[in-house]
């Protein structure tokens, strides 16, 4: 879930909370608390360590480009980079940018654009799975389509085939 906070007027702080049951060291049931705190923006390839020739090259004319990694190791941040940079730069991707992920991690309504829009849908709340969203997305005309996750055989088709 979301926690919107105004610090300040006009900034956005945004904090991830994630709520999961287990059991204590002693075996008696408990919760665990997860937070951490979202950019308002999303970072830019530079600020990350990444160059513009990575970037460049990961984003292809045609195909499909994966990002993999264990969990906390940036994929997210990563991704949000890349397509801020489509959004805010003269790429050859233009037009309706789509991302689908479960949670929206990064939001780019602070970041200007003049040739494209960034509509975010998150899984399950506006799709119930990452396949169908994938295959109503191929109605939906993408210029660029982020899939945050490829969980299973039907996300993972759909992806495949929507790179064709």
């Amino acid at each position: 879930s979301w926690l919107h906070v105004n610090a300040v007027e006009k900034e956005k702080i945004i904090f991830r909370c994630n709520v999961s049951a287990c059991n204590d060291r002693t075996g008696n049931s408990s919760f665990q608390i997860v937070q951490r705190i979202i950019p308002s923006d999303p970072p830019t390839y530079d600020q990350i360590g990444l160059t513009e020739e990575f970037v460049l090259k990961a984003i292809p004319r045609l195909g499909i480009t994966y990002v993999v990694g264990e969990t906390g190791h940036g994929k997210s941040t990563t991704l949000a980079s890349m397509v801020r940079y489509v959004y805010e730069e003269d790429t050859h991707i233009q037009g309706n940018i789509i991302t689908l992920e479960e949670p929206i991690e990064f939001r780019y309504d602070g970041i200007k654009s003049k040739h494209s829009i960034i509509v975010q849908s998150q899984i399950p709340e506006h799709f119930m799975t990452f396949g169908l969203a994938v295959r109503e997305a191929m109605r939906r005309k993408p210029a660029l389509l982020l899939v945050a996750e490829l969980r299973d055989q039907e996300s993972f088709s759909a992806a495949i085939e929507l790179s064709k």
